[in-house]
C-alpha cells in the first residue's frame, strides 16, 4: 500500500470550504511584487529626471550666443547646451577621428579640430560626421576652410564621467577612441586648451552633419519601461490568484449555486 503523498502547503482562512492559498507561492509573489512596483517607481523617477535635464537644455539653448571668453569661469555644468560664438581660425594639422561613430545606421568617424579663437582660447570643436572608407587603412578625406572664420555652436559637457582610453593611432589626423578633452590636449600639445568641447553647427564652413545625444534615454523610454514593470507585477497577482488560490474553483462554486438556487425558484 503506498503512504500518502504529503499535500502541498495551504492555509484556509474561511474554513475548508473558504479560500485555500499555497504558501510557497504566496511568499514568491510577496517577494517579487514589491521589488516589480519599485522598478516601475524607479523608471517614472528617472524619467522625471530626464524631464527636468531636457527642459534646462532647452532653457540654455535659448540665451544668445556669447564669445568663449565669457565662458572662462563656469563650471560644466552650467555650460552645457549654451550658445557660443567663436571668430578665429581652424588648425589644418592637429586633427582627430573619434571612431566608430554610427549616424543612421552608417559607420563613420567624429572630426574633432582645434580652433584658434581671436581671443587667444583654443577651443576643441566638433566638425560633424565623416563617413569611414571601405578599408579600415584608409582615413576618409578632411577639407579645412582657410582664413578667418565666425562660427557658432555649443557646448557638450557629457553627463558619463568615466575615462574611456583614448588609445591612439600613429599620425595625423589621429583617430582616437573616446572623447576626453585633457586626453586630446596632452596629444595636441595644447595645456590651455579650453576643458569642454563645442559641437559647431551643421552647415558652416568646414561643418558636415552630425548628432550628439544629450539625453542618453528620453523620458518617453523610461515611461514604457515603468509601464513594462506595472504591467509585470499585475501579471503576477493575476498568476498567483489563479494559480495560488482556489479562487476560481469558488467562483465557479458560486456560480453554480447560484444556477441550481435560479433552477429551484422556477414554478
Amino acid at each position: 500500500m503506498n503512504a500518502p503523498q504529503p499535500e502541498e502547503a495551504t492555509v484556509g482562512p474561511l474554513g475548508n470550504g473558504g479560500l485555500h492559498v499555497n504558501l510557497k507561492f504566496a511568499g514568491l509573489a510577496l517577494v517579487l511584487l514589491p521589488v516589480l512596483v519599485a522598478l516601475g517607481a524607479w523608471q517614472l523617477h528617472r524619467a522625471d529626471e530626464k524631464t527636468r535635464e531636457l527642459a534646462e537644455l532647452a532653457a540654455q539653448a535659448a540665451l544668445p550666443a556669447q564669445t568663449i571668453d565669457a565662458f572662462a569661469v563656469l563650471p560644466g555644468e552650467q555650460l552645457d547646451g549654451r550658445r557660443v560664438e567663436l571668430r578665429g581660425r581652424h588648425d589644418p594639422e592637429r586633427l582627430f577621428l573619434l571612431d566608430n561613430r554610427i549616424l543612421r545606421g552608417r559607420v563613420g568617424y567624429q572630426l574633432l579640430g582645434l580652433f584658434r579663437d581671436l581671443t587667444g582660447v583654443v577651443v576643441l570643436v566638433d566638425r560633424g560626421w565623416l563617413q569611414a572608407p571601405p578599408t579600415r587603412d584608409r582615413l576618409p578625406p578632411i577639407d579645412t576652410p582657410p582664413g578667418e572664420q565666425i562660427l557658432v555652436g555649443s557646448f557638450y559637457v557629457p553627463v558619463d564621467r568615466r575615462r574611456l582610453q583614448l588609445h591612439p593611432a600613429p599620425g595625423w589626423p589621429r583617430v582616437v577612441q573616446a572623447l576626453d578633452v585633457p586626453g586630446i590636449a596632452r596629444l595636441a600639445g595644447e595645456a590651455g586648451l579650453f576643458p569642454h568641447l563645442v559641437v559647431l553647427d551643421e552647415g558652416q564652413p568646414g561643418v558636415s552633419e552630425g548628432e550628439h545625444a544629450r539625453i542618453n534615454m528620453p523620458p518617453e523610454r523610461h515611461h514604457a519601461y515603468a509601464l513594462q514593470w506595472f504591467l509585470m507585477a499585475a501579471a503576477l497577482v493575476v498568476v498567483f490568484v489563479l494559480g495560488g488560490t482556489n479562487a476560481r474553483e469558488l467562483w465557479r462554486q458560486r456560480g453554480s449555486r447560484r444556477r441550481t438556487a435560479h433552477d429551484d425558484d422556477r414554478p
